[in-house]
């Protein structure tokens, strides 16, 4: 992953790969709190690297750190986003099937209550 991030564009591929590891988080029952113990070796591989090849210049140092603060951060609030819509929607699987309720009827009673 290190090097996913060292080479990468930021765009809405992106985007939908860091929103799969969300839902995959999810489908094999991962507690979401493992996706932010993860970022934490991430990053320091990946300040340490930096680090060592631009400790001759400061000033690109921090603006590396800046950005890869920034990658990391958002790679995580798009997973953990991704892990909480896809935990609702496992719920909502689970009660719809439990309760013989039909999605038509559960979405109906939302949009009444909602109104």
């Amino acid at each position: 992953m290190t090097d996913r991030f060292i080479h990468t564009t930021i765009d809405a591929r992106f985007a939908e790969d860091m929103y799969k590891v969300g839902y995959i988080h999810v489908r094999v029952n991962l507690p979401v709190k493992f996706m932010a113990g993860a970022m934490t070796p991430i990053n320091t591989e990946l300040i340490k690297l930096t680090a060592e090849t631009m400790s001759d210049d400061l000033a690109k140092c921090s603006q590396a750190l800046q950005a890869i603060n920034a990658l990391t951060g958002l790679a995580l609030m798009i997973m953990q986003q991704s892990y909480q819509e896809s935990s609702i929607a496992e719920e909502l699987e689970k009660f719809l099937r439990i309760s013989g309720m039909s999605r038509t009827l559960f979405t109906n009673l939302a949009k009444a209550y909602n109104n």
